[in-house]
This record gives C-alpha cells, structure tokens and sequence, in this order.
C-alpha cells in the first residue's frame, strides 16, 4: 500500500467515522517522510489534538516535523489550498487534509435551503480537489485528503471527488479492533487491501 501512496499526487482516504483515517494518515507521514522533509496537516477536526496526547519518543520526534495549521471555514480552506505550493516549497513534501470535505459539510448545512448556492459550493469543492492534485503533481508533493463516508458507501463530496484521486484508500472498522483499508486506482483496479490493528 506504501508503494501507492508514496506517487506524487491526490490521495483520497475515506471511511465512516471513528475509521482510523487520521491514524492511518499519521502512519503514512511516519514511513514516507524523509529525514528532511516536512509533513503539513490541515486540521478541520481537531486531529492534531489526538496526536498530541500519543506518547513515546518515536511519536513525538516524528510530530515536530508535522506543522498543524487549523482550518475554522470553507473560504479559509480554499485560501489555504490556492496557496499550497508554498508549502511545498519548504521542504514538505506531504500535506494532510483532515478533513477536506468537513468546512464543506459545515457551509452546506448552513445553505440547506438555495439549490443553486450549494451547487456552486459543490462546484468549489472539486476545484479545491483539482487544484490540489495539480499542485502535488507539480512539486512531486503527496496529498492526503481525508473524507468521511456517505451512508451510500461514497465519499462526502461524491464519486467526482473520488474520480480526481491518484488513488482512493477506503477504511472500514471491523470486530475486535481490527481496520481494513482498500486502495483503488482511477480505472477501479484494486491495488492494495491490508488489515491492521492501531497500537498506541
């Protein structure tokens, strides 16, 4: 699953809640960072929070690399987003976005009523997606962008949001503490299933 996840692009990671998306997130930063390098995590649900309270060495060395900018809206993403390759620029070379889809969740609610306006903020969701997967192609960067499930089994954001991916990971909580993660590629083809236990 590495192998995949490590190609410069947009990488969409999705599940229901409580999935292990921001675990999972924080294993790939551990494996694919290198010595050098910088992770940047673009927090929406407060999963720097989590991470702050694992303990251990190894934890804490590999989260002074990550720097935690906090997304409070929908408009403050989308800055944040048009000015991602700064970022890239300084040595971080992966961006996590937990969760990309949760400002638009948030803003949508809030224009339950005006079709149009809510298409228009959709329409601005997948320009954030493509400009992202632009952009990490460009810098040779890896874009992890996290998403909750739909009860359709889809990604809040829908099948476009999944179809401008790289690859999509989708996870699922099963009995005893167990996680599966699935990686498929664009065509459909699966690349990758691993189970996994999260240890802390």
């Amino acid at each position: 699953m590495l192998d995949v996840i490590n190609k410069p692009g947009l990488k969409l990671i999705y599940g229901r809640e409580s999935s292990g998306k921001s675990f999972l997130s924080l294993y790939f930063i551990s494996k694919l960072l290198g010595p050098d390098e910088k992770a940047i995590l673009m927090d929406s649900k407060a999963s720097a929070n989590v991470f702050r309270r694992l303990q251990g060495e190894k934890i804490e060395n590999l989260l002074k690399r990550v720097m935690t900018i906090e997304i409070t809206s929908f408009e403050g993403q989308e800055r944040l987003i048009l000015n991602v390759s700064k970022f890239f620029s300084r040595n971080a070379r992966i961006l996590v976005l937990d969760e990309l889809t949760y400002p638009y969740e948030l803003a949508s609610l809030e224009l339950s009523g005006n079709v149009e306006r809510r298409k228009t903020l959709h329409r601005r969701l997948m320009f954030q997606g493509a400009y992202l997967r632009y952009e990490a192609m460009n810098s040779e960067a890896v874009v992890l962008a996290l998403a909750r499930e739909r009860r359709d089994g889809e990604p809040v954001g829908g099948t476009i949001l999944r179809n401008l991916a790289d690859s999509t990971v989708r996870l699922e909580k099963k009995p005893g503490g167990k996680f599966r993660a699935k990686a498929t590629l664009p065509s459909g083809h699966l690349a990758a299933e691993v189970s996994f236990r999260i240890v802390l």
